[in-house]
C-alpha cells in the first residue's frame, strides 16, 4: 500500500469514528461501575469505523484496477 492510500484512509471518517470510540471505550472502562451497554456500544461503534475504512479500501483498489470489461458489440 502506498503512502498516498494509507493517508487518504487514516483521514476518512471511518478512521476518526473508530479512534473516537476506542477513546471512548478505555475512557468508559474507568467509570466506577461501567455496564454491559456502556462498553458494548463503543465496540460496535469501532466495528462501523473499520468496515467503512475497509469499504473505502476496497473502493480505492477497484478504481486503481478495473475489472476486464467485454468488449462492445457493434454493428
Amino acid at each position: 500500500m502506498d503512502t498516498q492510500t494509507t493517508r487518504s484512509l487514516l483521514l476518512s471518517p471511518g478512521a476518526f469514528l473508530a479512534l473516537f470510540s476506542l477513546a471512548l471505550f478505555i475512557w468508559r472502562l474507568f467509570l466506577p461501575e461501567p455496564t454491559f451497554l456502556a462498553l458494548f456500544a463503543p465496540i460496535l461503534t469501532m466495528a462501523l469505523g473499520f468496515a467503512l475504512i475497509r469499504q473505502k479500501y476496497v473502493a480505492m483498489k477497484r478504481q486503481q484496477h478495473p475489472k476486464d470489461q467485454d468488449p462492445p458489440t457493434g454493428a
